[in-house]
């Protein structure tokens, strides 16, 4: 009777030890790194419809299969993005050198730039095979930023040129995610704000003078060449 007690003590203890083990491989939460959201990928199932938050409970077979499952791990914190924006005017270096090394005909814009991307919006982009990991949607996330600066770079070049009290600094952050148009074209990702926080615009009026003066040498010069010398 007591080796059957025994017995029965130990496969009692074996099979509590496997149901351990089996509920720690397959429990998932526990992975995910606080201020991150986890998203299943395995080969048996593809990716998974619900994203993993840490501290929610959640368990997952498919890890019970060696080298089954994956987790992509993706934060969840918002996107602060320091971005510049600089060039030159069409020919402004050509007009400088042709008459004054002091003439500036460049523009900088600094931006700020907070971003979010929900856990489902995450999923999107995954399941679309936009992105692939953090790495990726990093990369994406800065493509779009890129376009929404460059977009507002070009408005403020163009309003410049016609109001010389233009700054662009004085444009609210919701007037610049519209100017950017940028939620259409990236409607997974949440743009929270968009701030200029200096700016450098050339001036117009003396480009301008620069350009037709530039045109009126030139064409004086074009002519001169083209007039038939006298002897020829």
């Amino acid at each position: 009777m007591k080796k059957k007690l025994t017995s029965f003590l130990v496969c009692l203890l074996i099979l509590i030890a496997f149901g351990g083990f089996v509920f720690f491989i397959g429990w998932t939460q526990f992975k995910i790194e606080p201020n991150n959201v986890g998203i299943l990928i395995s080969k048996t199932s593809g990716i998974n419809n619900k994203p993993i938050y840490p501290g929610t409970f959640s368990w997952h077979w498919e890890f019970l299969i060696p080298t089954n499952a994956q987790l992509k791990m993706f934060t969840q914190e918002p996107y602060i993005i320091s971005k510049e924006v600089k060039g030159t005017l069409p020919n402004g270096e050509i007009y400088q050198t042709s008459y004054n090394k002091n003439l500036d005909f460049s523009y900088d814009l600094n931006f700020s730039i907070t971003i979010k991307v929900t856990p489902e919006n995450t999923l999107k982009l995954l399941k679309e095979n936009i992105i692939t990991d953090q790495a990726s949607l990093s990369n994406y996330i800065n493509n779009a930023v890129a376009i929404a600066t460059q977009k507002i770079t070009s408005y403020c070049l163009e309003t410049s040129e016609n109001n010389i009290s233009f700054r662009p600094e004085a444009i609210s952050p919701q007037e610049l995610i519209k100017i950017s148009n940028i939620t259409e074209q990236y409607p997974e990702l949440t743009f929270d704000s968009i701030l200029i926080m200096n700016s450098k615009l050339p001036d117009y009026n003396l480009y301008i003078k620069a350009r037709n003066l530039y045109i009126k040498n030139f064409d004086s010069y074009t002519e001169s060449i083209e007039k038939p010398q006298i002897g020829e």
